[in-house]
């Protein structure tokens, strides 16, 4: 009983957010974690990593995008890091955000029972952009990654090249007046060569859930690539610079409705080969099952 007692002590000590830090490259780097309701120390758990854009925080994250309840109802850890002075830095910059990204991985790794098959990234803007310099110079430390209006890192050759093909998915909208849509289709491209996926996607027009929101969504799918690592890009017609499915108005322009990207982020990362029986059921976007061609489980 007392044995019990214990794990199921261990299992919900730790539930809740919690603002930690840690020096790296001589400077104090902060976070917010969420660690699921559901946490069991004695079960390995998904690790998200969810970026802020230019001027953003943390916490701001967390608000935008409703990761953390999401991750109580399907058990996964989600951190959302803060960039210094608000930004995460470009290739060539002083700052060493790929280096404290590695090494939080492995600071959260120490403290909890982070299951490193399932790491994932997303972020929305400049954020994005660093999602994409994790999935080129750190390939191997994620299993996929999703970038929200963002683009690609500008580099100076020697450009790196990714370690292994990896699966992406990229949200967009085409009234972006931030990050034009080119920005997104340059970045698909690049993944689909990468990839070796199929050069020409196929493409659905989802369904118009919120007809009030001015948007409309297509999905195209890019695939075949080499270890299934398929590219997926979600066109969101007169969408803003915003993330879809939110409620915040941090973020500029029209918000469509008909699709949430947290929730298809989740789903989709958890698509690669090693996690499809992690895959979560939300009963009231059964279509989005249906467009991922899988079986509902």
């Amino acid at each position: 009983f007392i044995y019990t007692f214990l794990i199921l002590a261990m299992a919900t000590a730790f539930a809740g957010d919690i603002n930690g830090s840690m020096t790296y490259g001589g400077k104090n780097r902060t976070y917010l974690l969420h660690i699921p309701t559901g946490y069991n120390a004695a079960s390995p758990t998904p690790l998200v990593f969810v970026f802020h854009g230019l001027t953003g925080t943390g916490s701001m994250m967390a608000d935008i995008t409703k990761f953390s309840p999401l991750a109580d109802q399907e058990n996964f850890i989600v951190i959302y890091p803060d960039g210094i002075s608000k930004k995460w830095a470009s290739p060539g910059g002083s700052i060493d955000d790929v280096g404290f990204i590695n090494a939080l991985i492995d600071e959260i790794s120490s403290s909890y029972n982070v299951d490193a098959d399932r790491i994932f990234s997303t972020g929305a803007s400049n954020g994005g952009m660093f999602t994409y310099r994790l999935g080129i110079e750190l390939t191997d430390r994620f299993a996929a990654i999703a970038d929200v209006a963002g683009f690609l890192p500008n580099y100076s050759s020697p450009v790196p090249v990714p370690s292994k093909p990896i699966p992406v998915i990229h949200f967009h909208g085409t009234a972006d007046a931030i990050i034009p849509f080119s920005a997104a289709e340059n970045a698909v491209n690049y993944w689909v060569d990468f990839n070796s996926c199929n050069a020409a996607p196929s493409t659905i027009q989802l369904p118009n859930v919120d007809a009030g929101d001015g948007t409309t969504v297509d999905k195209l799918t890019y695939a075949n690539g080499i270890n299934n690592s398929e590219v997926a890009l979600y066109k969101v017609y007169s969408g803003g610079h915003t993330w879809p499915g939110t409620s915040s108005n941090a973020m500029p322009g029209k918000v469509t409705k008909d699709i949430i990207a947290s929730e298809i982020i989740f789903l989709r990362v958890q698509c690669h080969p090693r996690m499809l029986h992690q895959l979560f059921h939300s009963p009231n976007r059964q279509w989005e099952w249906n467009l991922l061609h899988l079986p509902l489980l």
